[in-house]
This record gives structure tokens, sequence and C-alpha cells, in this order.
């Protein structure tokens, strides 16, 4: 599986990295920091909004909104998937 994000501070505008990741198949309890990892990215693949190295990339704890409310709660999916940097330039 690839993970993918815009890179919005890049030197090169528009350029987006792809990651590797390590996946697990267990689900987290919803407790903690989470980022948000949404479908429909290049290639059809998720994305978020930050990686490694930026501020807010918290460590690959994700949270995918599975019921579609955009809210987090019981009913969405929790789980670790680090990405793996540097990251890999993408056209």
């Amino acid at each position: 599986m690839s993970n993918w994000r815009s890179t919005n501070g890049s030197p090169v505008p528009g350029k987006r990295h792809k990651y590797d990741s390590i996946i697990s198949a267990r689900a987290i309890p919803p407790n903690g920091p989470f980022q948000k990892l949404e479908g429909g990215g290049p290639h059809g693949g998720p994305m978020t909004e930050w990686g490694p190295g930026d501020h807010d990339y918290v460590g690959g704890r994700w949270w995918m909104d599975t019921n579609g409310d955009g809210e987090m709660d019981e009913e969405d999916a929790y789980f670790v998937c680090p990405l793996l940097g540097p990251g890999r330039a993408e056209s």
C-alpha cells in the first residue's frame, strides 16, 4: 500500500510525494491524536495533508470517516500505518 500527500511547502509547487508504508492489520481504539486519511488520491490511493517531517504529522495514526458524517466517532476506522520517508516525488 502507498499513501499520498500533497506537499504544500515543497520547493516545487504542485508536486506530490509517494510514501511506502507498513500496514498493521490491528484496529486501535479512538483515543489520542489521529490524522484523517481520505480516499481519492492520485492513482486511486489514499491521501493525507501531512507526511513525515511535517509538524502536523502524527506518526501514522490514521482515522478514516467510514460513515461519512465528518466526525470522529465509534463507527469510523482507526489504525496505525506509518509512512516511510523521505518519499519519492511524482509528477
